[in-house]
């Protein structure tokens, strides 16, 4: 499925969580490139000839200011609450659509449900953005609805298991490769220092401050990789990618409308525990 044939509440809290995530991990990023560039420029002192004090205090200033706009928009928690709200109201529109428990033959209960939803998060309501367009119930969601519970399966092994096997795998792959890298990189600028501060111990080198920007460069890999949370990830990622696999292995076994619905819920439910431990994760 498209996003647009998402409801519109799905559509906004997926659009405000994206922007919310880019523009917190894009603070994060530039505050410790900031760190890195400040011990760079501190290293460069007994090479130059101009004063540095001015494009420290710049750095500094910048950085202060990072920090106040990251606290006081909390972009991290509209990131977090929009993504659960986009994914509660993902897993209500399948359940609709597929005729699943409660929704098999009532539209009252699942708006409804969006309203609560809703009402639930009214801090994350404040910074929804506004659009021409309030769409609950879209043409393919009562498109799908109305197949019989043979094509809805297929359609929802196709648009729903399988795709979120897809991304929980690729994702998966993509967190655990992140993860090695930035270890890596710690690892070797670690071991760097370490070398020059035993190098310069014994040549009674003036210039020891060599190992600032190498400690300063560790510490922002292993912030960013704490950001990121790339090797935890990685792992629950892959745990999540059987678990999806077992779900689908599960589909062999339905011979009836009610085994369906039944099985619709049971997936749902995985997909919630997962989306809810990935909240609890990055709270």
């Amino acid at each position: 499925m498209k996003e647009f044939d998402y409801p519109y509440l799905y559509q906004k809290a997926s659009q405000a969580s994206v922007k919310a995530q880019k523009l917190y991990i894009g603070g994060i990023r530039v505050y410790l490139m900031l760190l890195v560039f400040g011990a760079l420029l501190n290293f460069s002192k007994p090479f130059v000839e101009v004063s540095i004090f001015l494009p420290n205090a710049i750095i500094l200033l910048i950085g202060l200011i990072l920090l106040v706009v990251q606290a006081f928009n909390r972009y991290d928690e509209i990131w977090y609450n929009g993504r659960a709200v986009a994914e509660s109201v993902k897993t209500r529109t399948f359940r609709y659509m597929m005729r699943s428990e409660p929704y098999f033959d009532e539209e009252h209960s699942f708006l409804q449900d969006l309203k609560d939803i809703l009402n639930d998060n009214k801090a994350l309501a404040e910074k929804l953005s506004v659009g021409d367009s309030y769409q609950i119930v879209s043409d393919e969601m009562t498109r799908v609805r109305s197949l019989d519970w043979v094509d809805r399966m297929q359609y929802y092994l196709e648009n729903r298991i399988d795709e979120q096997r897809s991304w929980y795998a690729k994702n998966a792959v993509w967190n655990r490769k992140q993860g090695k890298l930035w270890l890596s990189l710690m690892i070797a600028a670690n071991g760097s220092a370490v070398i020059f501060s035993f190098l310069f111990a014994v040549w009674d080198n003036d210039y020891a401050l060599t190992t600032e920007p190498l400690l300063v460069g560790a510490s922002a890999a292993l912030s960013w990789s704490q950001a990121k949370r790339f090797r935890e990830l990685g792992n629950a990622y892959g745990l999540t990618v059987h678990e999806i696999s077992l779900i689908r292995e599960e589909s062999g076994r339905i011979k009836t409308e009610d085994d369906f619905s039944e099985f619709v819920n049971n997936s749902e439910n995985a997909f919630s525990r997962e989306h809810t431990q990935w909240v609890a994760r990055r709270r």
